[in-house]
Parts: structure tokens; sequence; C-alpha cells
């Protein structure tokens, strides 16, 4: 790989952790009428993703990612990561909660986890699943930016950057 280009990917990943942690802390830079469950969340996720896991067990993937409408009330979204397949469901069921079904085919998984909403606040969801308890996913909103970060047995295991592509965006 080019060394400038490993140093512009340095520089924007140095970027994007300080610029997070800033709008993290800083009163009212999160839209929560966009991200609680009940007011929006899946339907402003419909649409294409610029994306990047930036942490991964196997280092950097790309991972664009396109959520479209499967039913009423879900959208659904696969990335490709060059290694599996990530598929991602998004439900609000008839009582207005959020729940969550993932699917990796990675090593011929055909096993979805289903996870549900355990926290919410103006930032972000945090989704939990019963029969992986040592799991948690969190998607937290800033602006045209989601970050979806996989935490294991308490330590991050997968970061990914998804950055909402617009109709006038090459």
């Amino acid at each position: 790989m080019d060394i400038h280009y490993q140093r512009h990917w340095r520089l924007l990943w140095v970027i994007g952790v300080k610029l997070s942690y800033c709008l993290l802390f800083w009163p009212g830079a999160g839209y929560a009428d966009e991200l609680m469950p009940n007011k929006g969340f899946v339907s402003a996720l419909v649409g294409d993703w610029r994306g990047e896991a930036l942490q991964t067990p196997i280092g950097q993937r790309p991972y664009n990612i396109s959520f479209h409408w499967v039913s009423t009330q879900c959208i659904s979204g696969v990335a490709n990561n060059g290694v599996s397949r990530h598929t991602w469901t998004f439900c609000q069921n008839d009582k207005n909660q959020l729940v969550l079904t993932f699917l990796s085919d990675f090593a011929g998984n055909n096993t979805p986890i289903h996870f549900k909403v355990i926290k919410t606040n103006s930032e972000q969801l945090t989704f939990k699943a019963n029969s992986h308890p040592f799991m948690e996913v969190t998607v937290s909103r800033y602006g045209d930016v989601r970050w979806i970060n996989v935490v294991h047995y308490g330590k991050l295991h997968v970061r990914i950057m998804l950055k909402k592509i617009h109709v006038d965006q090459p």
C-alpha cells in the first residue's frame, strides 16, 4: 500500500476518533428524535451507506451497506466485508419496540442472533441478546454518520463507521 495512502487513512482515523469524542460530550450534538426507537430510527437508516469496519479481529475491512424496506415495519441490509456477509435487520414490533436480527455467514454460520434494545438515550441505542449475554451492540448517530460497536465480554470486538450516501454524492 502506498505510504501516502496509509498516512491519509491514519489521519482520517485520528480525526474521526477525536471528533467522535468531542461529539459524545458536546451537549445537543445528538439528534434524539431520529435515534429514539419510537421516533423514526428504522426509516432513518433506509438508503445507501459507505462504510468501513475500522476494528475487527482480522483488521480493517470495507463495510458498505444498503438498507431497504422488507415489510412495513422492517428494514434489512447486507454488508459484504470480503470475508463474510453480514445481514442486519431492524424491526419495530407491534409494541413499538425495536429489535435487531444479525446474521454473519462466517465459517458457514446460518444461525441469526436476535437482539432487543436494553438502553436508549439521545445519542445511541444498546442491544443485547439473551442467547449471547456476553455480547452487546450499540448504534450511535452523529449527523449522517452511524457508529456500530460490537462488544464481546466487555471488550470492543468490532467498530464500524457508516456515512450516508446522498443522491448528489458520487
